[in-house]
């Protein structure tokens, strides 16, 4: 789907691997107010999103009840949402939004993971909705991965072999980070605060 120049530019397009993920993947500049908004499903589902946003103003993000407003320019980060929950989002008119949001189902995390969502860790890392240690910080291993699944070209000979790989690195770095971070001492975690996250995020966008 390419953006029609009313609303903006750039493209959004969305596909199933042979694996059993599905995927979304846009580069695109809106020039009208984002306002995104998903009600909680039945059956237990996740999604794990790696997102870039520049030309940011304002962003707001809620998760049930949590909420959390950014006013930074740059916003970079990797986090996972659960089906369960509501989630919503609002950015202003002329963002430059890259990402990728990778969904799968509770069965698939079990069957290819190993993990439950009756995990310890899991369910600790779920609960803390929007808390700022829920977002992990977009390093150069992860822009990497991401800059490799924005250029496979459509026509590729190798374009599912080499989405299929970039995603599941990508799903094996979150979830090897998060369960470092769960198992950390929480007086440690707990001392991490917004701030110095945000500059993270900063430094990690001024890098590349």
């Amino acid at each position: 789907l390419h953006l029609p120049p009313a609303i903006g530019s750039g493209y959004i397009k969305a596909g199933e691997l042979t694996n059993g993920l599905q995927v979304l993947i846009n580069e695109c500049i809106v020039n009208e107010e984002v306002n995104f908004c998903r009600q909680p499903a039945v059956d237990e589902s996740y999604t794990l999103r790696f997102d870039e946003v520049k030309n940011l103003k304002s962003l707001s993000i809620q998760i049930d009840e949590d909420k959390l407003n950014e006013e930074e320019q740059v916003y970079s980060g990797a986090f996972l949402t659960n089906s369960l929950s509501d989630f919503s989002y609002v950015a202003n008119a002329g963002i430059q939004d890259r990402c990728v949001n990778i969904y799968f189902t509770a069965n698939w995390l079990k069957t290819h993971a190993g993990i439950e969502s009756a995990d310890e860790a899991f369910k600790e890392y779920l609960s803390l909705k929007t808390a700022t240690f829920n977002f992990e910080v977009m390093n150069l291993e992860y822009r990497e991965l991401m800059e490799d699944i924005f250029e496979i070209k459509d026509n590729h000979p190798m374009q599912k072999v080499i989405l299929q790989n970039r995603v599941m690195l990508l799903i094996e770095k979150f979830f090897r980070s998060l369960y470092n971070r769960m198992g950390q001492n929480k007086k440690t975690a707990a001392i991490i605060k917004d701030t110095t996250i945000k500059r993270m995020m900063q430094i990690e966008s001024i890098l590349v």
